[in-house]
């Protein structure tokens, strides 16, 4: 398989043996919406609903689309600093974060969701105005790549962010279990065996 990570135009991917890649549409939500109120209210419920969908082949068209949901929804709540609906829908207690590159707050690993929430609510004070908008994933069956785009005024300097980076998500059981991310886009390919 042949991939070449381009900024800023994300990775461009020829065809794949075993994963399936999308392109994402995106909006952020102001909100959470019913599912993820009910989800919120009864994670475990959402665990399983998501495991039994994490067993389909990612060619289905239920798992696409639920991929496709699940990510958008996800940065969505980023966006907006819903971090307790991240904590609680989508990481369990041994969920681990990590990040591959500098950030003035360390690089991990947070191990659980309020942990994980901690760390990204530093990542939020670091930033006037920030966004994370997911551009595309690709289903590797286990994991899940999420190419973003990531723009944004850091708060202290005033200066402008506008690049891509790399999500790697490590799906068990309908959660998160790994949360890697490369910050230096190429490197995240490697990590995933796609080579450039």
């Amino acid at each position: 398989m042949e991939c070449a990570y381009l900024p800023p135009s994300g990775i461009l991917c020829g065809q794949m043996a075993e994963g399936v890649r999308q392109t994402l549409t995106f909006r952020d939500r102001t909100h959470r919406t019913l599912d993820e109120r009910i989800a919120a209210r009864f994670p475990g419920a959402g665990w399983r609903l998501a495991a039994l969908v994490f067993r389909l082949s990612p060619k289905t068209s239920v798992r696409r689309r639920f991929v496709a949901m699940v990510v958008r929804r996800g940065y969505a709540s980023l966006n907006r600093g819903d971090l307790d609906l991240n904590a609680a829908v989508y990481y369990d207690d041994d969920s681990e974060l990590v990040i591959h590159g500098n950030l003035p707050f360390g690089t991990g690993p947070w191990t659980g969701g309020n942990a994980i929430a901690g760390a990204y609510g530093e990542w939020q004070e670091i930033w006037a105005e920030h966004r994370r908008i997911p551009q595309e994933v690709i289903d590797l069956g286990g994991r899940l790549v999420v190419v973003l785009h990531d723009t944004g005024t850091g708060a202290a300097s005033g200066i402008p962010v506008n690049r891509q980076f790399l999500d790697l998500l490590t799906i068990d059981e309908g959660r998160i279990s790994r949360h890697e991310v490369f910050l230096d886009g190429r490197e995240g390919l490697q990590a995933v065996g796609l080579s450039e």
